[in-house]
């Protein structure tokens, strides 16, 4: 049972990243996923539980990146896993008004801003911190590498 879910979400990432979200309808999940229909149905009631389901799986491989990421490097983690996401390429290219509106929301979420300061070394701003990561999702750094994230100071 599990599986099949594991295999539906898997399929939905896959129609994200190479033709957005329009790409994805029950049918083509179940042709992506080789399920029935019925049992994409099973596991989600519409195509907006699945797209609710695939960010939530999609955050929690973000936050199991970073946890397993050292201590001073969890942002570069984030950075480095935001820049190679298949989804976010995806939602970048084909529906980049949808991933600003999910950055915008991300940026009025307070767990959102805790979490960041968390991740900060002492001389971070959070804030700062928080906008050079969306840039990671909205305008990724062509060489895949994370810029610094503070300019040097004079």
């Amino acid at each position: 049972m599990l599986r099949a879910r594991e295999q539906i979400l898997d399929a939905v990432a896959e129609l994200v990243a190479s033709g957005g979200l329009s790409a994805v309808t029950m049918a083509s999940v179940a042709r992506r996923s080789a399920v029935a229909k019925a049992t994409v149905y099973n596991h989600f009631r519409d195509r907006d539980d699945l797209l609710r389901a695939l960010m939530a799986s999609e955050t929690e491989r973000l936050v199991a990146t970073c946890a397993g990421a050292a201590d001073g490097d969890r942002l570069g983690a984030a950075a480095r896993w935001l820049s190679e996401s298949t989804v976010i390429a995806g939602l970048r290219r084909f529906d980049p008004a949808t991933l600003l509106s999910v950055a915008d929301r991300a940026a009025a979420e307070p767990r959102v801003h805790e979490t960041v300061q968390r991740w900060c070394t002492p001389d971070d701003n959070p804030e700062r911190a928080f906008r050079w990561l969306v840039s990671f999702a909205v305008v990724p750094d062509e060489s895949g590498q994370p810029p610094p994230l503070l300019e040097p100071t004079s």
